[in-house]
């Protein structure tokens, strides 16, 4: 006698789970990675606008600034400042950046060197949004991101720090 059983047997359930296991194993770092330098890419992006602006000035003054701090930015040319206004950003307010010497980097710099300048950004640093703009709605996320960007373009990117606030693990971008 024929039996008309449908469905699925036990063992193709359990091959399904575990290829969607391995699928999702695979999936969730790649997202991840993805998450962390999309974040990092709000920092970048306006990093490109500070390096425009210095070169700029360059192209005005013949010397590239020795120093800009984060205060600096939004001041206009006369006043010393090269007007840079972000406006309300979700991870890296204008805080989080300022231009120093090109010997001042990062660990990452010492080889290849730096070229002229180099634009950092530093998550803890970031304006927390309160009634200002040039703010950083999400600050909290990426707090522990180190970013810097010499004239050449060349990006190091660190994720996370040590307990003194120090990067740790920088990598190209």
């Amino acid at each position: 006698m024929r039996t008309n059983n449908k469905g699925f047997t036990m063992v193709e359930l359990l091959v399904v789970l575990v290829i969607v296991g391995i699928l999702a194993a695979v999936a969730t770092p790649v997202f991840l990675g993805n998450t962390k330098k999309a974040k990092a890419s709000e920092a970048v992006a306006t990093m490109s606008l500070i390096r425009q602006a210095l070169r700029d000035q360059f192209v005005s003054s013949g010397v590239y600034p020795s120093e800009v701090k984060a205060a600096d930015l939004e001041k206009n040319k006369t006043a010393g400042g090269l007007d840079i206004k972000t406006g309300t950003a979700q991870y890296f307010g204008n805080g989080a950046f300022e231009v120093i010497a090109k010997d001042k980097g990062s660990a990452p710099w010492n080889n290849p060197a730096a070229v002229d300048f180099i634009i950092r950004a530093n998550g803890a640093l970031s304006n927390t949004c309160d009634k200002s703009t040039n703010c950083a709605l999400k600050k909290a996320e990426t707090t522990k991101y180190q970013l810097e960007m010499d004239n050449s373009g060349r990006i190091f990117v660190s994720y996370d720090t040590d307990d003194a606030g120090k990067a740790v693990d920088w990598q190209t971008y």
